[in-house]
Parts: C-alpha cells; structure tokens; sequence
C-alpha cells in the first residue's frame, strides 16, 4: 500500500497514522511486513489544498477478501490524501527462460547477370559533335526551303 498523509502532520502524528493503519490490518487477521518512509515530494496537482505531501509504504499480507474492509476504512481516514493498493503475487518457482530459437538461415545471395541484348534493340548511339550537326541541319532545312 502506497499512501501519502497532508503535510500539515508532523512526524509523530505520521508515524502514528502508519500505527493505526498497521492495527486496521492486523485487526482484518493481516501481518505488516514492512513500513517505509520515502519522505516529501511535490504532488503533480493539488489535493485537497495540499501542493507536497509525505508518501510512505506499507507491505502486508492479508486474505483478498479483507482488503475491501482495508480500503474503504483508508477512505475514510481525513489524514491520507491518496492511496493505491497493489497486489504482489507470491512466486513459488523461478520462471524459465524459454529455449533460444533456432537462427534462420538466409538464403543465398542473388547474382543478377546482364543478360545478352535482344534482336531488335538498337545500341546506344554513339556522340556527334556539334559540327556535325550543324551540316545535317544544313541539308534537311536546303531540301525543305520553298522557293518564291
């Protein structure tokens, strides 16, 4: 159980509002097993007009049909602004890694090979110079000229 008490509570009155909360447990037929402080911190928003507040951590066993009682007598405790309950299930083995799984072979890498050109396909034209160019131009534009 996570819990954080108002900051108005000195230490004395902290520790014993952890003291009732350690006899609401015990009183259910529960065992505290450990009490932590874990000190002040600045809440993210404002509770009940409190901007920090002190966070302390209770472990404890209870039977899960009792923890109803537990969390409705917390409600109703004026001193803690917030609490969160978290249930730790006991491990009794240790978990097994799985077995790794067998490393997937890549297949073989492509070899593209540069097929032969096919009929029909034209290289590629080889460069002309502009010269020759220009005396090409030359002649297609003598034959297409229209004489007045």
């Amino acid at each position: 159980m996570l819990y954080i008490i108002a900051p108005n509570f000195s230490d004395e009155q902290q520790a014993k509002i952890t003291a009732e909360l350690a006899a609401l447990i015990k009183n259910e037929g529960g065992a505290v097993t450990a009490a932590e402080i874990l000190g002040s911190k600045k809440l993210t928003y404002m509770i009940k007009k409190a901007a920090v507040g002190f966070y302390h951590r209770l472990e404890f066993d209870l039977e899960p049909a009792k923890l109803i009682n537990i969390q409705h007598k917390s409600r109703l405790m004026t001193e803690i602004l917030r609490f969160i309950i978290v249930i730790k299930k006991k491990v009794t083995e240790k978990p097994k890694m799985a077995a790794r799984p067998k490393p997937i072979e890549a297949p073989a890498p492509r070899i593209f090979k540069k097929a032969p050109p096919k009929e029909g396909f034209k290289e590629k034209a080889k460069k002309v110079s502009i010269e020759e160019l220009d005396k090409k131009l030359d002649e297609i534009l003598k034959d297409d000229v229209v004489k007045e």
